[in-house]
């Protein structure tokens, strides 16, 4: 590994080793310092729609797309990236057992799921600060608000445009603190200090 070099901004400890994780996760995939990476979590299958990402790459340059999860489309998803050229620009990483400090490796996560509910991968990647780009369905809506914490896509042909704004001019700085507060209303302490107050409420009543 390289000599880790620390430049401090601010942001107590934790900030800090958000730094030294990045740089030692990118160095293990082969991803450079100032790449921007792209990140999907779960099963490889149809609905998670990792293709649409991997399409859209060809358009969006020097972007990186790391998938992390396994599934029986593993083999089909590696040779469509050889397809349209982006093979040396797609990781596919198979079950992890590190996913937090992939997300802090991470500038943006992609969610291109054709169906889904709440979606705890997204808010796992709003938690660490990440914007998320997503389709305009389900419980997406309820947590992706565009140009504030990412960017609803209404079709697959959205995601090259989306992602290609995210990298070259969406303020990730401001992004990241807007996702990590939005991801707070739907973590568990938070819910349950709201289901306290409802049921406290109606036995006062």
């Amino acid at each position: 590994m390289t000599k880790l070099c620390l430049k401090y901004i601010g942001g107590g400890y934790r900030h800090l080793l958000s730094i030294a994780v990045r740089q030692e996760k990118r160095e293990e995939l082969g991803l450079g310092l100032s790449d921007f990476v792209v990140i999907s979590i779960g099963e490889l299958n149809d609905n998670k729609n990792h293709r649409v990402i991997i399409e859209a790459l060809a358009d969006v340059p020097d972007a990186k797309y790391v998938i992390v999860g396994k599934g029986n489309l593993d083999e089909q998803l590696r040779k469509l990236a050889v397809e349209h050229g982006v093979s040396n620009r797609v990781i596919l990483t198979g079950f992890r057992t590190d996913v937090r400090d992939l997300l802090w490796m991470s500038d943006c996560f992609a969610f291109p799921s054709k169906r889904e509910g709440l979606g705890i991968a997204a808010l796992e990647g709003m938690s660490a600060g990440l914007p998320v780009i997503g389709h305009d369905i389900g419980g997406i809506r309820d947590f992706v608000i565009d140009g504030e914490t990412g960017w609803l896509c209404g079709d697959d042909n959205d995601y090259k445009q989306k992602l290609r704004f995210t990298k070259e001019e969406g303020d990730l700085f401001r992004m990241s603190f807007l996702c990590k507060r939005k991801a707070e209303h739907f973590s568990v302490s938070t819910s349950s200090r709201i289901m306290e107050k409802e049921y406290l409420e109606i036995d006062s009543q």
